[in-house]
């Protein structure tokens, strides 16, 4: 109690009480929306500020940041391999045709753009994982 007003102090404020209320719906998944329906914010700007973020969320979203990186960067090797494949296989399919003088010529004339790019940097298809 205040002595000098007889009422009861609290230690939450309404505006604390708001931000926690922004925070924790924000967390259980609620559309920023309806909760700035709820909280009476017409900008976004404003009722952002009352999404408190500790330190363990932003732990949180940068471990998922880098988690989507390296499933970007594995996509990415697959991909090059794939297409790398493809193309040998193609090469291989033609190669057969050309007289066995001339096929290290067609070889390298035809040889895949990927597969070029990695062996211009000193490079395998294998060597991919290793990126």
């Amino acid at each position: 109690m205040d002595s000098k007003k007889g009422k009861q102090v609290s230690k939450y404020t309404p505006h604390s009480l708001s931000r926690t209320m922004v925070t924790l719906n924000l967390k259980a998944g609620f559309d920023p929306k309806q909760i700035m329906t709820q909280t009476g914010h017409r900008t976004f700007r404003v009722f952002e500020q009352y999404n408190v973020v500790g330190e363990q969320e932003q732990d949180e979203a940068w471990a998922k940041l880098k988690v989507q990186e390296t499933e970007k960067k594995n996509d990415f090797k697959e991909r090059t391999k794939t297409a790398a494949g493809i193309a040998d296989e193609k090469m291989k399919d033609l190669i057969w045709m050309v007289p066995e003088e001339h096929r290290e010529t067609f070889a390298d004339i035809f040889k895949s753009p990927i597969v070029s790019a990695i062996e211009e940097n000193g490079m395998g298809i294998e060597d991919l994982d290793n990126i």
